[in-house]
């Protein structure tokens, strides 16, 4: 039977890790899944267990890397029907791309990453077909748990050979337990610094040389990494419902779409940034279009999202998964985007999510106390994943209201 459990008041009993070894594995397909994976590996390293981080893109040929690495924003830019029926083809786990992934794929390199390890996690939907599909051919005993970066969960992200998903939302275990997976929600995979609090002399400062009033509203658009989607006809509509504000676009690597946005006076674009937790701390609400990692900082910080101009695929995925949960309003249209920025910024910045690092090393020591014990994990071989499953149980209570 699968279940879900939030990572709100914690009942976890002290004690010292076992010597544990794991290897995480994500994708540089945007930035998402490789800082989630960085931040993963911080925090068990900072609990005395020793990790690794290893791209799955490495275990792939070069034709294949450029096909997922490179093709994605032309594809969601240019082709977004395209790039919605791909999202809808890879639901099938016979479809012929992922075949074609797994075919291609160096089954040696990845058997060497894991060699020695107790435990893998991934943080993207193809380390988990490989790492999965490895263990159910019996090429490795290892436990897996899957880390999701999204609110929305696609059938690509889960895999029958995977002990444990770990969520962000309960709407996204909600989303795994209708898939027949078991998940177990734990908080965001943000750094620490998205929780702190910026000093206002901090904050006035940023402002200052970025040109922003203190008095008037700052809306933050993000658009990804990648800063990609229809982030020019988000900003007109944002200026036409909202005369006053001032608009921080995060460009992200898309120097393009910085020129773009010269001649609009209320808009602050921004490239690349290191110091993204002080600039959401002076903002007053996000504009989104995909759910990537910037809505997870964002809510840990304390900051209100709205979701408007969806990307295709997972995009509106993950648009429709925080719309249901009541965690972001998606409004349709230019009037129902003024009406809802209106609304989050009078009502002023949210309390920031519970955040707890204990469960994800918590559950890890589980995994691997559980096959240091001798039980069988293979697939459909005994009673590991069942296990595990009365382990996450009893690191969080059932109910709550994240999400």
């Amino acid at each position: 039977m699968a279940s879900s459990r939030l990572y709100e008041d914690y009942d976890i009993e002290a004690k010292p890790f076992l010597s544990t070894q794991v290897v995480v594995i994500g994708a540089s397909i945007g930035s998402g899944h490789t800082s989630a994976g960085l931040e993963l590996q911080r925090r068990l390293e900072s609990d005395g267990i020793s990790t690794e981080y290893h791209d799955i893109l490495d275990a792939l040929p070069l034709l294949i890397r450029i096909m997922l690495r490179d093709l994605y924003a032309p594809l969601v830019t240019f082709a977004p029907s395209l790039f919605s029926w791909l999202m809808l083809a890879w639901e099938v786990e016979s479809s012929w791309m992922i075949r074609l992934v797994l075919w291609t794929a160096s089954d040696a390199r990845v058997l060497e990453w894991i060699q020695g390890k107790q435990a893998i996690v991934t943080t993207h939907a193809i380390a988990t077909q490989i790492a999965g599909s490895l263990r159910v051919r019996a090429e490795h005993d290892i436990p897996i748990a899957s880390y999701h970066c999204d609110a929305g969960i696609h059938p690509l992200q889960l895999h029958r050979s995977v002990s444990m998903n770990l969520v962000p939302t309960r709407v996204a275990a909600m989303s795994c337990r209708r898939y027949g997976h078991d998940a177990l929600v734990i908080p965001p995979l943000v750094g620490p610094r998205f929780r702190e609090t910026t000093p206002y002399a901090a904050c006035f400062k940023l402002k200052k040389s970025l040109g922003l009033c203190s008095t008037t509203p700052i809306v933050i658009l993000a658009a990804g990494s990648l800063g990609i989607g229809k982030v020019v006809e988000t900003v007109q509509d944002i200026v036409e419902e909202l005369a006053t504000a001032q608009i921080l676009v995060l460009c992200g690597k898309n120097a393009k779409l910085r020129k773009r946005l010269r001649p609009y006076l209320q808009v602050v674009a921004l490239g690349w940034r290191q110091d993204i937790a002080e600039i959401l701390a002076i903002s007053d609400v996000m504009v989104h279009n995909a759910g990537g990692m910037a809505i997870w900082e964002a809510m840990m910080s304390g900051l209100p999202i709205v979701t408007y101009n969806a990307l295709p695929g997972h995009g509106r995925a993950n648009a429709l998964a925080l719309e249901d949960g009541g965690i972001s309003p998606w409004p349709r249209d230019r009037a129902s985007l003024g009406l809802a920025l209106k609304s989050v910024i009078a009502s002023g910045r949210g309390k920031a999510l519970t955040a707890c690092d204990a469960p994800v090393s918590r559950y890890i020591s589980e995994m691997t106390s559980t096959l240091i014990k001798g039980v069988d994990h293979r697939p459909g071989r005994g009673t590991a994943d069942g296990i595990l499953l009365e382990k996450a149980q009893t690191y969080a209570r059932v109910g709550g209201s994240t999400g």
